[in-house]
């Protein structure tokens, strides 16, 4: 939806049926089914591909093949992920404690690559500078733990631990403090790239702009 103030038309697509259908209509944004590594998109049809928070899912080799068949010749890709949130330090260190030390065992592999910033997957693109951005929220303590309930590695930990969240919540809730949203920091991480192609007698920019999420 944000895209859409930028771009003319944006295409938003998600390998899960039950995402799409819970997607939000807005003008200029069309909703599909498609697998990021195989879409029905025209070649040389999107001026920038946005990814958020999915890289890591997606067999890398045959996304990045795709990227360059949908881009046209100077678009480009913009890859972002978010990893762990920052609070105020007395209460960062009772979370680490308390909620990520006992997550540690129950985490896709595939989260490491995004907790790494993505530098271990290979990157075909003519790099382009980005500054540092991070998302900001102030959260009260029972959204920061529904929050935490909606990881992966919670879900995973619930099965075995069924009242894991309630045991955080007791013992979080002294470290909070004074009751009432708090600022969350969640700093991105950022790839950005330029699909260089064959530019022939094509404009790398085109008065219509396009956009697939």
């Amino acid at each position: 939806m944000g895209l859409a103030r930028h771009f003319e038309c944006v295409e938003a697509t998600d390998a899960s049926a039950q995402q799409i259908a819970n997607a939000v209509a807005a003008p200029g944004v069309t909703y599909s089914v498609q697998a990021a590594e195989a879409t029905r998109f025209p070649a040389a049809s999107f001026d920038a591909v946005c990814v958020a928070q999915a890289l890591h899912w997606f067999d890398i080799d045959r996304f990045n093949a795709e990227v360059k068949r949908v881009l046209r010749p100077g678009g480009l890709l913009l890859v972002t992920g978010y990893g762990w949130s920052h609070f105020a330090p007395a209460f960062e260190r009772e979370f680490e404690r308390v909620v990520l030390e006992p997550l540690k065992p129950h985490w896709a592999r595939e989260n490491r690559l995004l907790w790494n910033r993505y530098r271990d997957l290979p990157f075909p693109f003519t790099p382009v500078a980005f500054p540092d951005l991070s998302i900001e929220v102030h959260w009260t303590f029972a959204q920061v733990l529904e929050y935490v309930g909606t990881w992966s590695a919670t879900r995973r930990l619930l099965e075995s631990e069924p009242g894991f969240l309630e045991c955080v919540r007791a013992e979080l809730d002294p470290a909070w403090g004074p009751e009432g949203p708090q600022l969350v920091t969640m700093p991105l991480h950022v790839q950005c790239g330029r699909h260089e192609g064959v530019r022939g007698g094509c404009t790398s920019v085109q008065p219509s702009f396009r956009s697939v999420s």
